[in-house]
């Protein structure tokens, strides 16, 4: 069990982001909406492969409990087939920023 719930209980992975100054909503409520509506641990349970969970330090787009989310419940399908791994100073994109703040900033610029 994690977190007193079964883990292929359905739950939502598009949480907002906070931020220096507040939260951020999705450009596209109905892209979050959509989201919400996909029973994501039940995909995940279907894989049947070594999985590296990397969640970037300054990744807005998904939280870092997504990540871990994922390497537990493959990990208590599966012994030791999942790892959890925080990048530091990198966002959804990898790209090298020190900030929330500052991914948002250059998100989409190239």
């Amino acid at each position: 069990m994690i977190a007193g719930r079964s883990f292929v209980k359905r739950i939502s992975l598009s949480a907002i982001a906070q931020f220096e100054q507040g939260p951020v909503l999705p450009k596209k409520a109905s892209l979050g909406m959509q989201l919400d509506k996909k029973n994501f641990p039940a995909v995940w349970l279907k894989t049947n492969t070594k999985v590296l969970a990397l969640w970037g330090s300054t990744d807005f787009i998904s939280t870092q409990w997504d990540h871990q989310f994922i390497a537990n419940i493959l990990n208590q399908k599966t012994p030791n087939s999942a790892e959890y791994f925080v990048v530091p100073n990198s966002d959804h994109g990898f790209s090298n920023v020190t900030t929330m703040k500052e991914s948002m900033e250059k998100w989409g610029t190239g």
